[in-house]
């Protein structure tokens, strides 16, 4: 197996509308570790195996002995009725999602060189399937911290995100985005003029409009889980 080319790193990272802080969360790295990988200083990362699944690819895409970028390999992505909360899952009809350590400031948080950790636990494909139709490696679940978004989200509420949505396509939705280096959680909203306004559920925290080329993506909220 090759060395990781840099370039295919970058191409595709950006093809995501990731930021290296973003990818690295997914995968267990530093910000400073991702940019060391696409400065072509670590060409053999710890996290190797984690890199084609976050970037929907192929390892052999990432090393150069294959030119097809293909799509990480993953459980088939297929739809099944929900049958009730207490219906029994067969173990094969389950799926992992990568739960990550990284957290989304509902005020807005800065956004460091710490590095974030993940693991990959199962869940009933139809419990995910409730939210979205998303492949499944595109999917992550990470928390909530601070209350602007309250009461639609909690201080330490799980977020399912949904990496494969990175387009805005409906007003008012709930997005996991980086403005410039701070990384929130907010309700976008396009207005006629075509600004956006980052707007807040919590009636006591102000909205915020951004500045051009402030806003990067870097999925949809889909499912809020509730801690008890």
């Amino acid at each position: 197996m090759g060395e990781i080319r840099p370039d295919r790193v970058t191409q595709l990272r950006k093809a995501r509308r990731l930021s290296q802080a973003a990818l690295g969360a997914l995968i267990g790295m530093s910000q400073a570790s991702v940019q060391r990988l696409e400065a072509g200083e670590t060409l053999h990362p710890r996290k190797l195996l984690r890199l084609p699944e976050a970037l929907g690819t192929t390892l052999e895409y990432l090393t150069g002995d294959s030119d097809e970028p293909g799509a990480a390999s993953g459980v088939a992505d297929r739809q099944l009725a929900w049958r009730g909360p207490q219906s029994e899952e067969p173990p094969d009809d389950q799926v992992g999602i990568a739960v990550s350590d990284v957290a989304y400031g509902l005020g807005g948080a800065f956004v460091d060189d710490g590095a974030a950790n993940a693991t990959v636990e199962r869940f009933p494909r139809s419990f995910i399937r409730q939210f979205t139709r998303g492949p499944f490696n595109r999917l992550y679940f990470a928390t909530g911290i601070g209350d602007s978004m309250q009461p639609t989200i909690h201080h330490n509420d799980l977020v399912l995100i949904d990496q494969s949505q990175e387009m805005l396509r409906v007003s008012d939705q709930l997005w996991a985005l980086h403005a410039g280096s701070v990384a929130m959680i907010k309700r976008i909203r396009v207005m006629p003029d075509g600004t956006v306004l980052l707007v807040s559920d919590n009636p006591d925290v102000s909205d915020y409009q951004l500045g051009e080329n402030e806003l990067h993506l870097i999925g949809r909220v889909v499912a809020v889980v509730k801690r008890v």
